[in-house]
């Protein structure tokens, strides 16, 4: 089973840390990829940058992913829309000398935004696919 995301639309990133050596993140990967019923495979990323911006994508039995995203210092957060109109959101989280990542796309699910009386908002998301992503630079 194949599951195709287009995910190269408008991403609002939130992540903060210091730009130092963030190109280093940059290379090929193999990759593990666990679909949400636990199905696991192992495929390939390749990741890219200009600049801050970075470009990760994902092949692999269970699912193939694209996402641009901005990286800042070890982590890289984006949401996006996905092929099928579905909201989705990726998180990945490069180790210190980025020679691994680890990271989830959560696709679909309800997301419900509270604000408590000091102004301080939480966001949920329940009934999402969520695939998690494990990378070793080759």
């Amino acid at each position: 089973r194949i599951l195709m995301y287009s995910l190269l639309g408008a991403a609002t990133v939130m992540v903060g840390c210091d730009n130092g050596d963030i190109e280093k993140a940059a290379g090929n990967y193999e990759v593990t990829v666990v679909d949400p019923s636990g199905q696991s495979a192992v495929g390939s990323a390749s990741v890219t940058n200009s600049g801050d911006t970075f470009s990760i994508v994902i092949h692999s039995d269970v699912g193939d992913f694209a996402i641009v995203g901005t990286l800042v210092g070890n982590e890289l957060t984006t949401t996006f829309t996905d092929s099928s109109g579905s909201s989705a959101t990726a998180f990945f989280e490069f180790s210190i000398d980025r020679s691994t990542f680890t990271g989830t796309i959560q696709v679909g699910g309800t997301t419900t935004t509270t604000e408590d009386s000091d102004g301080n908002t939480t966001t949920t998301t329940t009934d999402a696919s969520v695939y998690v992503i494990r990378g070793i630079r080759l």
